[in-house]
C-alpha cells in the first residue's frame, strides 16, 4: 500500500516550513513510502548548500539521491519520482526482478515442464473466473453461458484477452498471466509472467 504524507508539490514548502525537522546533520524525514515493497522516499538538508536533498530506497539500500535547488524543479522532480518509484509498474517490475535473482542465485530456475505447468494452472483459473463472469453478466446460473451460446472457450479467451490488455493499455495494471514470449531481436523464446508489460499495446 502506497503512503503519501507530502505531496510531491508540497515538497518545497514542507521543507522551508519545518526547518526544526532537518536542524541535525544527517536528519531525514520520511515523506512517501510503500512498506509492503520496502520504497521509502525521504527528504534531508544537504549541509553545503542547506538544499532539500530527496533520497529513495529500496530494502534499505539508497537507489537514488538527487539536490534541489529551486522550488519549480523541486514540484517537477518529485512528481517524476513519485511516478517513477511508487507507481504499480515499478513495483511489479522490481518484484519480477527479485525473483528473477532468486531463481539465477538459488539455481531455482523453472525448467520448461514447471514454466507449463504454471501456464495451463493460471489459464484454467483465469477461464474459469471469466466463464462465471460470463453467467453472471448475462444474469445466468453456473454453466448458464455455456448452455446457451457454442464456441463458450473461443469466447471466454477473447474477453479475457481484451481485459487483460485494457487493464494494461488505460489503468497501467499488470496482470499474471504466464506466457511464453518471443524476443524478435534475438528470436529466441522466453518465459514471462506479467506478460502485458513487455508487450507493445
Amino acid at each position: 500500500m502506497v503512503n503519501v504524507s507530502v505531496s510531491p508539490e508540497e515538497v518545497w514548502g514542507f521543507f522551508k516550513d519545518n526547518p526544526d525537522s532537518f536542524a541535525l546533520p544527517n536528519s531525514s524525514v520520511p515523506i512517501a513510502n510503500n512498506y509492503d515493497y520496502g520504497i521509502e522516499i525521504c527528504i534531508s538538508k544537504e549541509q553545503s548548500s542547506g538544499m532539500p536533498r530527496v533520497c529513495v530506497s529500496e530494502d534499505n539500500e539508497i537507489v537514488f539521491e538527487e539536490t534541489l535547488y529551486d522550488e519549480e524543479y523541486c514540484a517537477k522532480e518529485m512528481v517524476d519520482i513519485y511516478n517513477e518509484y511508487l507507481s504499480d509498474e515499478h513495483l511489479v517490475q522490481t518484484r519480477i526482478g527479485l525473483s528473477s535473482d532468486i531463481d539465477d542465485e538459488d539455481g531455482f530456475d523453472m525448467d520448461e515442464n514447471t514454466q507449463q505447468a504454471a501456464i495451463d494452472e493460471r489459464e484454467a483459473e483465469l477461464g474459469i473466473a471469466f466463464e462465471e463472469l460470463l453467467d453472471l453478466l448475462t444474469w445466468g446460473s453456473d454453466g448458464f453461458f455455456e448452455a446457451q451460446y457454442e464456441g463458450v472457450d473461443d469466447i471466454t479467451k477473447s474477453c479475457l484477452d481484451l481485459v487483460c490488455k485494457h487493464l494494461k493499455k488505460e489503468f497501467g495494471i499488470s496482470v499474471y498471466r504466464p506466457m511464453i514470449l518471443k524476443d524478435y531481436e534475438t528470436k529466441e523464446d522466453f518465459y514471462e509472467e506479467y506478460p502485458y508489460d513487455c508487450m507493445d499495446l
